[in-house]
């Protein structure tokens, strides 16, 4: 049974948190038997349309993107997802049952958590399209909360699809070779560009030679702006972007703790999960680790990240290897999905052979 995979990404993007969930849900599509067909981000071209600065003027400016049209005409595929909510747009009038893969709430993503007339607005268009989708995967339970306390009719439509990774694919050097201290992340990302901005302008401070001895200290990611780029080079941080998925895997192994210094955006970090499954220790402010419980994410609010990251350096703690099961079952695709198939399968059309 054929599924029309619309990406959120360029044919030639192979990295990153998105391809990660991208590549988990086709993984999905294909242990329930559909056979998926992906249309790239780059494929279809843009259309001209005054939508964009109509619709700017009254959700606001950043949210132009998400109204720029592009024509794809897609027949005959019974199901047809959809990895953004701009990608609405992009169809006439499709008879295919519709599933949305919401990658965060945009109305938190474009917003912030502070309420104001723009936000309310844009929480409403944001609902609409769930409500017009028959299907919308979010990324925890929290955020499924958050959009059914605002409209509760949309609870069969809603269910949740952690940021699910291959676990084989991680692996760990001993601690003793862990000599990596690194944030990771999508470098034109505005929640990252400003945890890039803290991590250069005020956590920079705590580096001490001492540290940078023993340690490297990283920043990496793909397509950083040209800020990003100035901002690590006046810093104790190493620049390393547009990484392969085998060199960020060796990045991973080989990192002691993780930094996650977020106080923007909305989701489940994939960069924690993969921390976890590379047996990496986690400093994270409490919106960078939410929905996400280990006793190896150490919990910090941003006025006291610094500090703890001392405290870490003063008593080096080791890895806690007792949450392995817990965490397979939670974030491996696989042993999710055994776990979660029959709620799948309810909630999607008959799937024929």
């Amino acid at each position: 049974m054929k599924l029309a995979y619309i990406s959120s990404l360029d044919e030639n993007v192979t990295s990153g948190g998105a391809h990660l969930r991208i590549t988990a849900i086709k993984r999905i599509y294909q242990l329930l038997g559909l056979d998926c067909d992906e249309y790239y981000n780059d494929w279809p071209k843009n259309t001209f349309s005054l939508l964009p600065y109509l619709q700017s003027l009254y959700y606001g400016k950043q949210t132009r993107i998400l109204f720029k049209r592009k024509n794809l005409v897609i027949k005959d595929t019974p199901i047809i997802h959809l990895d953004n909510i701009r990608q609405f747009y992009w169809l006439d009038d499709p008879k295919s049952f519709l599933i949305y893969n919401a990658h965060n709430l945009e109305f938190e993503n474009f917003y912030g958590r502070e309420e104001s007339s723009f936000k309310r607005r844009f929480e409403e268009y944001e609902l609409d399209r769930i409500a017009q989708s028959d299907l919308t995967m979010v990324c925890s339970e929290r955020e499924r909360s958050i959009l059914l306390a605002k409209r509760p009719k949309l609870s069969s439509k809603i269910i949740t699809v952690p940021n699910l990774i291959n676990k084989d694919h991680y692996q760990a050097y001993p601690q003793e070779e862990k000599k990596t201290i690194l944030f990771v992340g999508t470098l034109d990302y505005f929640p990252n560009i400003k945890a890039v901005e803290y991590l250069c302008r005020e956590f920079d401070s705590s580096i001490t030679p001492a540290h940078r001895e023993k340690l490297e200290f990283v920043i990496a990611g793909r397509n950083p702006t040209q800020e990003v780029r100035e901002m690590v080079a006046r810093s104790n941080f190493i620049l390393k972007e547009n990484l392969s998925f085998e060199q960020m895997k060796d990045l991973f192994a080989k990192t002691y703790l993780h930094l996650v210094p977020l106080m923007h955006g909305s989701g489940t970090r994939l960069k924690i999960v993969e921390a976890i499954f590379s047996k990496g220790l986690v400093l994270s402010t409490p919106l960078g680790r939410e929905g996400i419980q280990s006793q190896n994410i150490i919990e910090a609010p941003i006025e006291n990240f610094s500090d703890e990251f001392l405290r870490i350096m003063n008593h080096t703690p080791s890895f806690d290897e007792s949450e392995s099961e817990y965490f397979q079952n939670s974030w491996d695709i696989d042993s999710w999905f055994k776990d979660n198939e029959q709620m799948l399968r309810d909630k999607l059309p008959p799937i024929k052979a």
